[in-house]
């Protein structure tokens, strides 16, 4: 029964991230709970519980998160104003976007966008692998937080373990 149940998680998790990056672009603001429970077929407050305890970050810090690495790369690659950046990421106002957005990335949007494009970057260490084994599931995960430039780095570090 625990190995059914586990399965069934590991496919709800999955429905989730799937659904979530299929709508960052399109959704904004406007991801709720219910939308992405429905989505992964399954009760609001059950998701919740489980996405924390699968996850170890509750789905509201997920989907900001992902918003954030979103605007990062748009300011890495485009010449998006950071104000239509903060609105299209589902900010009501640039300080909150930036507030949000040196909480997750470590620096202002507009002082990522100078440094990255200098090249200078900023003085972020990769966090250590959390390393976990199940039986029968093999995947490779590692969250990056820095420059850009720096994450073919990070998994170097993964991969000599």
């Amino acid at each position: 029964m625990r190995r059914d149940t586990d399965l069934r998680n590991q496919e709800r998790l999955r429905l989730v991230r799937s659904y979530v990056a299929s709508q960052l672009g399109e959704a904004c603001g406007q991801l709720s709970l219910n939308d992405v429970a429905r989505a992964a077929q399954t009760a609001p407050h059950y998701l919740h519980r489980t996405f924390r305890v699968l996850t170890g970050e509750s789905l509201h810090q997920y989907i900001r998160d992902l918003r954030l690495h979103l605007a990062a790369y748009q300011l890495l690659f485009t010449e998006v104003a950071i104000g239509d950046l903060a609105r299209h990421s589902g900010y009501e106002s640039n300080a909150a976007f930036t507030k949000a957005f040196r909480a997750v990335i470590g620096v202002t949007p507009s002082q990522f966008r100078l440094q990255e494009a200098a090249g200078s970057g900023y003085d972020m260490k990769l966090p250590e692998p959390d390393v976990r084994f199940r039986p029968g599931v093999r995947i490779g995960f590692l969250r990056h937080f820095g420059r850009y430039a720096d994450v073919p780095q990070g998994w170097g570090k993964l991969l000599d373990r």
